[in-house]
């Protein structure tokens, strides 16, 4: 059963992408496609390069954003990516600041969707990090190509750095993310996650209200529970959990704060 209708409120993607007409625009879109003998488009789903096209079209379609995406096990799903952002977004309203928001995208990959969209769609300034040097390449090339780099800074970093030594000094910052899904396939694993899980709750024990609001997704329950457990240990009490639908997909958040912002459900 479809978890659309439980998407975020303000997804676009609650309302399914007109397949049809995305196919007579964008003819490399249109390879991918099928028609059945009803005339319904039909969308090869379980081809990675496939996957890959619907989101680089997707980003182009809606976004006008022109990202270049290497294939890859975790490809972005945007109606995913968005309930995460559009979350990040009701944080951060409950907790106004100034007109400028900044926000920390820990672990950007080559295709930058995140600081991207953060940027082009919520006009936020994202401080990217990324500790592959050829990934980190790519993504500085895509945000230079859409030209957002007034809002975006791509930073190399160690692997296994957090935030610890990357911020920037003086700069508060009114949220990070830590997008886990690229943990859960191809050369990573469930235990070099809760690794850095465990060390960006040590880092915000140390950096407190530099960052407002800390922010993890995550693909398992358990590991969400987990970082609650944790968190309650370490003497957070203000934790917060939420559920991102689409699709057939469910996957968690888990929010904190070592200061006094508001954690909106």
């Amino acid at each position: 059963m479809s978890l659309n209708k439980l998407m975020h409120p303000r997804n676009k993607y609650r309302r399914p992408p007109d397949f049809q007409a995305l196919a007579a625009k964008y003819p490399e879109f249109k390879k991918h496609t099928r028609r059945n003998r009803f005339g319904k488009i039909s969308y090869d789903f379980n081809d990675p390069n496939s996957l890959r096209v619907l989101t680089t079209t997707l980003l182009l379609e809606d976004f006008e954003l022109n990202v270049e995406m290497p294939v890859d096990p975790q490809i972005p799903t945007i109606p995913l990516y968005m309930n995460y952002l559009l979350w990040i977004e009701d944080l951060v309203a409950a907790n106004p600041t100034s007109d400028v928001i900044r926000g920390v995208d820990i672990g950007c990959a080559a295709n930058c969707v995140y600081p991207l969209l953060a940027a082009k769609q919520f006009c936020w300034h994202m401080l990217a990090t990324e500790a592959d040097t050829d990934s980190a390449f790519t993504a500085s090339s895509n945000v230079r190509k859409n030209k957002l780099g007034d809002r975006i800074s791509v930073k190399v970093v160690e692997k296994g750095t957090m935030l610890q030594g990357v911020l920037e000094s003086g700069t508060v910052y009114d949220f990070c993310m830590f997008n886990t899904l690229r943990y859960y396939a191809g050369s990573g694993d469930k235990c070099e996650l809760m690794t850095l899980l465990t060390a960006l709750i040590l880092d915000s024990l140390k950096l407190k209200e530099q960052v407002r609001v800390y922010t993890v997704k995550v693909a398992d329950k358990t590991v969400a529970d987990t970082m609650v457990l944790t968190l309650e240990q370490a003497g957070v009490t203000r934790v917060s959990t939420h559920q991102f639908c689409q699709g057939r997909t469910i996957r968690w958040g888990v929010a904190w704060t070592l200061g006094f912002a508001e954690l909106a459900e």
